[in-house]
């Protein structure tokens, strides 16, 4: 017969190591927050730096270097944690291409990175793709839609530029 008391330990632990993984909504809501709040960042890398590596979580930690990147002081520094980011975000767009909210990072981080960089290659496809997909979509509580929508309406004047011709 097994011990109740193990089962309850068992089971204690196991609630544990899924109450420490953040939810995709949390980590959706602190990521606007990083990108509003520099001092935030880290605190946000560590979040998601510490959650299962899955493709969202990769998405999102690739985000989240690409964020320290701009916090850092040593060229040397931003140049690794950015590229550490760029590679996390494409590989979890190379596993799940018609994923939109992995565009819409890779959207916003190209759209963000300064020119000399080249990391701006996707930004017209992304932008293009993500707001297809919002029109088609009856998916509208998901955060990140609503973030998209109001980063659309700031860079209004800036994204004219990038989707001449479309």
């Amino acid at each position: 017969m097994i011990n109740p008391i193990i089962i309850v330990l068992f089971l204690a632990t196991l609630g544990q190591s899924f109450a420490s993984q953040p939810e995709q909504h949390e980590i959706r809501a602190r990521f606007v927050k990083a990108t509003q709040q520099p001092d935030y960042r880290s605190t946000f890398y560590e979040l998601v730096s510490n959650a299962n590596p899955t493709n969202f979580h990769s998405a999102y930690l690739g985000a989240a270097k690409t964020l320290m990147a701009e916090n850092s002081v040593s060229p040397f520094a931003k140049l690794s944690l950015f590229n550490d980011g760029k590679t996390l975000i494409e590989e979890a767009i190379n596993e799940q291409p018609d994923e939109a909210e992995f565009r819409y990072l890779r959207f916003l981080v190209q759209f963000k990175a300064p020119a000399f960089l080249g990391y701006n290659h996707n930004i017209k496809s992304d932008y293009l793709f993500v707001k297809s997909y919002i029109e088609q979509t009856s998916i509208y509580q998901e955060s990140w839609i609503d973030y998209f929508k109001q980063f659309e309406r700031i860079h209004a004047d800036e994204l004219s530029t990038y989707l001449e011709g479309a």
